[in-house]
């Protein structure tokens, strides 16, 4: 009711429309008595008779003009509704963090924020005003009956009130099988998208036909629920209609045995009669809107339901914009868990602005936690961050991400050209800025072969390029948007050695000094860093630089090992990897 205030202007357009039809409905049936009596009335005339077909024409073009009018404003009314709740769950989402995306499917969002809404609109929004054009009609045209017999009108009253009952007694069910239907079309909308994501480990494994017996499987869900609502719904209807029948013939008798013992005349007869008859159409529309209004509340329920989670990571009531001065990064005391399950442990370091610092470490030792807590994708469970001097928590998140660039090992690139996705975190960002960038991960030839160059298209999930590609066009995107901190996690996996070496070797002479915080299982690249962070089981256990740790024998001196060389033949790889200076 809080989306349709938002539109009442129009709403209350159409709603007079819609009542103006009403008038006209009853309006037509009060007008067969007159015409009737005058029709056996010998003393009528053509003229009397061409202007009262002209009045019957005239009210049935009124009506369709209204009917026009309230077309139009309703749907532009329910237009509106979708995109203002379509913006506020979009917006609602976007504050989100990242956990939240991790324990919800997007297939399920994606329903609900498009199928669910549109169910919404299109039944429960468009019902309301249906309902209400519905009632009034009955109202005008008990009114009109009331004129004749309020013996019969009253009769008419209970069983529009028995139908009445019914339709209650049966909406909650509707409600149910709606919202098992909304998702049941979730869980196709899902399997859908799993097979098209992983359609070449579908294709490897050659593992189609068990997906599409799990297709089929919540494909026939899906036909069973639908085809049960539908039926359930059109048995609703059927009784409805019994009943309006029964009573039509009902009236017909007592006001037949009425006119054969003179006690109506024909046209009283025929506008009671003809009254009675109107009324299954608001009767029947009514009761069809309240199925469709319990539809539609299912919709919306699973949609709007989506603004009752509270994002979990929020902004300070007076957040601290970015500090004016060295950007040093400090953990003190850092523990993480997910889901009770212990990730990193009192976890405590600094780092200088414009140091770069390598973290290794075997899988599960707590790296990437680390470096999206750095990036306050989450908030430790106990200890503080700070950057800057400023605890993360107390500073706007946006000027945290601007600070800040991040880059996986998981690249995902926007189904755009390669220009708009480098200008995603600077969309100001000149064409020289642009191919310098290019220039510094490598792929300034691979652009310059491309048909149509920096705006060629890369297509969904960048498909077009290789995996080396997309990583190399991820860095060039972070570099773009001159964040002070670069954060690199195996962001140069997809990359033989070469190739790693170049980026490297561009990103430490580039004019800009940057703190790299990176994250990587090539120990080599240890060497490159000014610092090294050994972690273990959630815990930092070593902090130095990479030659240093080597003459340790500690856990750098075994991950080296443990790689197929010594730590001194480790370091060798990366001979021609220039030291920052």
């Amino acid at each position: 009711m809080g989306y349709m205030k938002q539109v009442g202007g129009l709403y209350a357009v159409s709603l007079i429309a819609l009542v103006g039809v009403s008038a006209v409905t009853a309006a037509k049936a009060w007008i067969i008595q007159p015409v009737g009596d005058a029709l056996f009335d010998e003393g009528m005339t053509s003229v009397q008779l061409l202007g009262l077909c002209g009045l019957i024409a005239g009210l049935f073009g009124v009506q369709a003009l209204l009917n026009f009018v309230h077309a139009v404003v309703a749907k532009v009314a329910g237009a509106r509704i979708v995109r203002t709740i379509r913006r506020d769950l979009f917006a609602h989402l976007l504050r989100q963090d990242r956990a939240y995306f991790v324990t919800r499917t997007s297939s399920d969002l994606v329903s609900r924020v498009v199928n669910d809404v549109v169910r919404f609109e299109s039944t429960a929004a468009s019902a309301v005003q249906n309902i209400v054009r519905d009632a009034v009609t009955l109202v005008l045209l008990f009114g009109v009956m009331l004129l004749h017999s309020w013996r019969l009108s009253l009769f008419s009253v209970g069983a529009v009130a028995i139908i009445g009952w019914f339709l209650m007694r049966m909406n909650q069910r509707i409600r149910t099988l709606s919202r098992r239907t909304q998702e049941s079309i979730s869980a196709v909308v899902r399997q859908l998208s799993e097979v098209i994501g992983g359609i070449e480990v579908v294709l490897t494994y050659r593992v189609g036909d068990r997906w599409r017996e799990r297709f089929e499987k919540v494909n026939q869900d899906y036909y069973r629920t639908t085809v049960h609502m539908e039926r359930t719904s059109a048995a609703v209807m059927s009784v409805i209609q019994l009943v309006i029948g029964v009573g039509i013939a009902v009236i017909l008798l007592i006001t037949g045995q009425a006119l054969i013992a003179g006690e109506m005349t024909e046209g009283e007869f025929l506008s009671f009669l003809g009254a009675g008859y109107l009324l299954q159409t608001p009767v029947m529309s009514i009761g069809g809107q309240i199925l469709n209004f319990a539809k539609g509340l299912a919709g919306g329920e699973r949609a709007l339901a989506l603004l009752d989670d509270e994002p979990k990571l929020t902004d300070a009531v007076d957040p601290v914009s970015l500090p004016s001065v060295p950007l040093d990064i400090e953990f003190r005391g850092v523990c993480f868990a997910y889901e009770q399950e212990p990730i990193l442990d009192d976890v405590s370091f600094s780092i200088e602005a414009g140091e770069r610092v390598v973290l290794v470490g075997e899988s599960g030792a707590g790296k990437t936690t680390l470096a999206k807590l750095l990036l306050r994708f989450d908030d430790p469970s106990k200890g503080e961050i700070r950057l800057g001097g400023v605890p993360l928590p107390r500073m706007d998140r946006a000027s945290l991400y601007r600070a800040t660039a991040y880059v996986s090992q998981d690249v995902f690139l926007f189904e755009t050209t390669i220009r708009e996705n480098l200008l995603v975190g600077a969309p100001g960002a000149s064409d020289d800025e642009l191919a310098e960038a290019i220039r510094l991960v490598g792929l300034d030839e691979l652009v310059g072969a491309l048909p149509d160059g920096i705006d060629t298209e890369v297509r969904e999930r960048g498909l077009r390029l290789s995996g080396g590609q997309r990583q190399r066009l991820a860095i060039a995107r972070a570099l773009v948007c001159g964040a002070e901190i670069l954060v690199l996690d195996e962001a140069t996996s997809a990359l033989d050695m070469d190739s790693e070496r170049r980026i490297l070797e561009s990103l430490f002479k580039a004019p800009v000094r940057r703190t790299i915080v990176g994250i990587s299982h090539r120990l080599s690249v240890a060497y490159c860093a000014d610092r090294v962070l050994s972690l273990k089981r959630g815990r930092i256990v070593e902090d130095g630089p990479a030659h240093v740790l080597a003459e340790r024998d500690g856990e750098f001196a075994r991950l080296c090992r443990a790689a197929g060389g010594s730590p001194y033949e480790v370091r060798g790889a990366a001979h021609k990897v220039p030291r920052p200076t």
